[in-house]
């Protein structure tokens, strides 16, 4: 089994909530950040118990906030929602003391090309905390637009202490999948050929900004599918104990 398969173990230490519809809980582990890369948008698939079933629990994956390698504790960010799947179940009732199994997802992070002249980010609330990370570790030099399919939020300034006057947020609701990516599509084509899009939408969203007429720099594009509107991502399990002996290389 490799470093990224391998399941650690993760207890809440402290709540938090973030706004009306965000609860911010902070998790010790002494093995699962010495598997992570140290990078922006780094993510984990956490198993969280079914609200229903006691023996069955599902996988669904989040990004990884201020992670403190050497204390191994991080934050994750849970947007709670009615009705509430497992994970928004599982925050809104989580105390001091509950643990989770977690996998490392490391292999999934946000670079910044080496010839990217700007740089375009689009997602919705649920890929927020990712955003705000972003911001953070790109270069001031850098020109970002900030695409949100949602209504405008102070989250972000929760997160994010970038000064770059050069960011621009552009709030659209009420948008078919279509015209969002219209919207990204004309700003990618302001910003220029050496833009870089970096997506975290809806999955319908995602499959129209990859519809968008074909570039000469095609590898300056990603767009992936942080959540499915009416279908699980994730798998599901009987329930795991907890006393597992985790790997830590």
């Amino acid at each position: 089994m490799s470093a990224n398969e391998a399941e650690h173990r993760a207890t809440v230490i402290a709540t938090a909530m973030i706004g009306s519809h965000l609860r911010r809980i902070t998790f010790f582990s002494p093995t699962f950040l010495t598997t992570a890369l140290d990078r922006p948008g780094i993510w984990a698939r956490f198993w969280f118990p079914d609200p229903n079933q006691p023996d069955l629990e599902h996988q669904r994956g989040y990004t990884i906030l201020s992670p403190d390698y050497q204390r191994g504790q991080f934050h994750v960010d849970f947007v709670l929602h009615s009705p509430p799947g497992p994970a928004s179940f599982w925050a809104t009732q989580a105390q001091p003391g509950d643990q989770l199994s977690l996998m490392s997802a490391s292999t999934h992070h946000f670079e910044l090309a080496d010839h990217a002249s700007a740089l375009v980010l689009s997602g919705d609330m649920a890929s927020m905390p990712v955003i705000a990370q972003i911001l953070e570790s790109t270069p001031n030099e850098i020109p970002i637009d900030v695409v949100v399919a949602a209504e405008r939020t102070p989250y972000l300034s929760t997160l994010t202490g970038h000064h770059n006057q050069e960011v621009h947020f552009h709030w659209l609701t009420n948008q078919s999948e279509t015209r969002f990516a219209t919207e990204v599509n004309q700003i990618l084509a302001e910003r220029g050929t050496n833009t870089q899009l970096w997506g975290a939408n809806e999955r319908q969203v995602c499959l129209e900004l990859r519809r968008r007429p074909q570039s000469p720099n095609r590898d300056l594009f990603l767009a992936q599918g942080y959540w499915a509107q009416g279908a699980a991502m994730g798998h599901s399990r009987p329930k795991s104990p907890l006393d597992l002996t985790y790997q830590t290389k």
